[in-house]
């Protein structure tokens, strides 16, 4: 599969607790808080690459 570019990476709340190394539950938590933000494609949640990116920067400063 080859990702165009500008077309943003999308993640799943498993994905994303994965990376992040924390449980599935804390990512909802995150983005109930709106620490995280997602967007609702089809009733699924995803964070784009972009969000992931900036979350971790914020917490980095």
């Amino acid at each position: 599969m080859k990702i165009e570019r500008g077309v943003p990476v999308m993640f799943s709340p498993k994905q994303v607790a994965q990376i992040l190394n924390i449980s599935r539950s804390q990512v909802y938590v995150l983005l109930k808080g709106g620490d995280l933000e997602s967007v609702a494609i089809r009733g699924c949640r995803r964070v784009s690459e972009d969000q992931l990116v900036r979350y971790i920067s914020i917490l980095e400063s």
